[in-house]
């Protein structure tokens, strides 16, 4: 049996396609850890902790480490389930990599001379 395609399934599928793909999208943003929520709650009672931008799993520790992104680009990391909270740089003992150095490094906007800004 064919299946004709018409103008109109085609556009119904566009349109669908683009009111789903933001949720898609969001669904799997690394912030996206199923306790997110409850981690967020528990950090922020602490005393004069700055404000949460964002959340999500260190990489290689299978959800096990969370990394804490913060409003002045500072770094933290927790437990999955916040009982823990590390501060200072998070070292890569294989290689010796400071991966929270990296981590802001990616994150800091680029501060390079002007003629070289788009």
């Amino acid at each position: 049996m064919k299946m004709k395609t018409t103008t109109k399934t085609l556009t119904a599928a566009f349109v669908f396609g683009l009111f789903a793909m933001p949720w898609v999208a969001t669904a799997q943003t690394p912030s996206a850890a199923p306790n997110a929520a409850a981690v967020i709650q528990k950090i922020r009672a602490l005393p004069g902790f700055p404000a949460i931008k964002d959340i999500r799993p260190l990489a290689g520790t299978k959800g096990a480490v969370l990394e804490i992104t913060a409003e002045h680009g500072q770094i933290f990391y927790t437990d999955s389930q916040a009982r823990v909270l590390f501060l200072g740089p998070a070292i890569e003992v294989a290689t010796g990599k400071n991966l929270t150095s990296a981590r802001q490094d990616e994150l800091a906007p680029y501060s390079g001379p002007a003629s070289l800004k788009g």
